[in-house]
């Protein structure tokens, strides 16, 4: 679903790929989510990802993401990702602290369809994936 550095700058380690609270769905039978081709590691955090494939190709590091066959999504026929009560991504998340140039990664906003956006609203742990629990 993402590919980095797959046309050029496969070998500048001074390149960095944070991926901090998403989410992915695949409805195919398998995949790559994250295909890495640089050398710098690639940072996953805090990622809900659904359906079968590999989480990360290449190299990197992952705190605190979530691979499920079923996430407990509102209505995922509609691409409504938003979690129900239950889901197992609620209160799962870890704080995601800040990039090596010291960007902090929290997220501030979520989607909201079609093209807006509300603030995150935290209760509790931070949620794993791109909505928190009890959002709009």
């Amino acid at each position: 679903m993402i590919a980095f550095a797959a046309e050029r700058n496969r070998d500048n380690p001074k390149q960095t790929l944070y991926i901090v609270n998403n989410t992915f769905v695949n409805d195919r039978n398998g995949g790559i989510f994250v295909n890495n081709h640089s050398v710098a590691p690639a940072m996953l955090i805090n990622n809900l990802f659904v359906g079968i494939g590999t989480i990360l190709a290449g190299p990197g590091e992952q705190k605190q993401n979530l691979s499920v066959e079923e996430a407990g999504f509102k209505n995922r026929a509609a691409y409504d990702y938003r979690l129900l009560p239950g889901s197992a991504a609620i209160d799962k998340g870890i704080d995601p602290g800040r990039s090596a140039s010291g960007f902090v990664l929290r997220p501030g906003f979520q989607y909201v369809h079609p093209l807006g956006s509300e603030v995150r609203r935290q209760r509790g742990a931070i949620d794993v994936g791109a909505y928190e629990s009890g959002g709009r």
